[in-house]
Formats: structure tokens, sequence, C-alpha cells
């Protein structure tokens, strides 16, 4: 393993019989190390590493040490390499919660399924309230705008 790489904080599981690493403290990213008696050959063991919805790779070593140095490279590799995934809707909640404001800057340019969501977002978020025709003003401003976007590029896309 390349001396640069800080080590994984390795830990016996609870059960015992594997170790296992949480490098910043989440649950569903991990790496783990497990001994593999009915392996074929000299690889007994196997290392892992994951986080879920971003990366998962899995190989297999002669010896504990080697196994974890594994995990530990492909641990760093794939943290740098593996680009995380966009949050659509945490995003989408984000900006509604500051809904009180104009229409973000950069709404208007994301496509046009995000810009869907945001529409999906605030007739749930605010169904009682487009109802009684009481949906706050910034979040009335956000659905105009949104609304009239998603109606420019339809008009745009069935002009001749």
């Amino acid at each position: 393993m390349p001396p640069s790489l800080p080590r994984l904080p390795w830990q016996r599981s609870t059960s015992g019989d594997w170790f296992v690493a949480y490098p910043d403290d989440h649950p569903d990213h991990a790496a783990t190390v497990r001994h593999m008696p009915q392996a074929v050959g000299q690889d007994k063991w196997q290392w892992s590493v994951f986080w879920e919805g971003r990366f998962g790779e899995f190989g297999m070593a002669p010896d504990r040490q080697a196994a974890a140095d594994a995990a530990t490279e492909a641990w760093h590799r794939l943290v740098e390499t593996t680009e995380v995934p966009r949050d659509v809707m945490g995003e989408i909640d984000a900006m509604l919660d500051r809904a009180s404001g104009g229409v973000p800057a950069d709404l208007l340019s994301e496509d046009s399924d995000y810009l869907r969501l945001v529409l999906s977002r605030i007739q749930k978020r605010w169904e009682a309230a487009i109802k009684f025709d009481r949906l706050p003003p910034g979040a009335q401003r956000i659905m105009e705008a949104v609304s009239a976007e998603l109606y420019r590029r339809r008009v745009s896309e069935s002009d001749p």
C-alpha cells in the first residue's frame, strides 16, 4: 500500500469473525475484510468497499493484511474517482424551504425532468394550500416560472 494513504479505521465486527471500517462514520460507507476458508487456492481473504449509491468493489487476497491494504487502496481510489450522485430531491426540498425569496437564478437552466419534479414537489407539499388558493408567494413564483419555462420549451419544440 502506498505510504501516503491514510489507514482505514479497522475494527472487529460485533460477531468477531470479520473486520470492518467506516471511513467517514456513515453506516452505508464501509470496507470489510473476511476470512474465506472455503476459498480455492491461496487467496483466502475477501475484501470489499462500498458506498451505497456511489460505488462497490471487492477482491481476494492471500492474507488479512494484504486484504486490508487492498481495501484501503480501493477506498481512496474510488472516493477520488467516482462522481458523487446528485441528491435531486434534497436540492428541490431545500430550494422550496427557502421559497420566500425569488426564483433561484439557475433553476430555469435545469432539464425538463428536473423542472417537472419541482412542480410535483410543490403540488405534493402544498396540496391543500393550492386547493384553497393559499400557496405561499415564493412557492407561487417558482411554480409560475417553472410552468412558463416548460410551456416555452414545449412550444419551441413543436415549431417547424
